[in-house]
């Protein structure tokens, strides 16, 4: 059975009351996509996270990008990617990316090759420069 329910632990696809179902009962859920696009070493499927506790840890970030995950990880200097789905999201990933502080990939565009380029373009030296001035302001 596939569920809306919050995942049951990190690193699983189903709620408790899914927890024992068979894991090709996942592949309708976006969590199933992510880890088969990213590979399951990769990704650590989380309830949530504050991220102001968490950006802060990191040297890049890849998110949905919308407005208040968009505004912490560039008040944090953290070059990111964008995956966007929808609404005002592209809008802030192109932001991101023609300021040069990464990289935004729309949803239905994502492939292996296209989250490597993205993130390996966040691990440069141009694109942690770039973050940083955007952490300045977007002025």
């Amino acid at each position: 059975p596939v569920c809306k329910e919050k995942v049951a632990q990190p690193r699983s696809f189903f709620c408790e009351d899914c927890a024992d179902s068979d894991p090709s009962a996942a592949a309708a859920t976006w969590e199933y996509e992510m880890v088969e696009t990213l590979g399951p070493s990769h990704v650590a499927l989380l309830p949530g996270i504050p991220h102001d506790w968490l950006f802060p840890r990191c040297c890049a970030c890849m998110h949905h990008g919308g407005a208040g995950t968009t505004a912490m990880g560039l008040d944090c200097g953290l070059p990111t990617t964008v995956v966007a789905f929808f609404g005002d999201q592209p809008l802030w990933g192109g932001l991101v990316e023609v300021r040069g502080g990464g990289k935004m990939v729309l949803s239905r565009h994502v492939s292996d090759d296209n989250i490597t380029e993205a993130m390996k373009y966040c691990l440069s030296p141009a694109a942690k420069e770039a973050a940083m001035e955007l952490k300045k302001g977007l002025a």
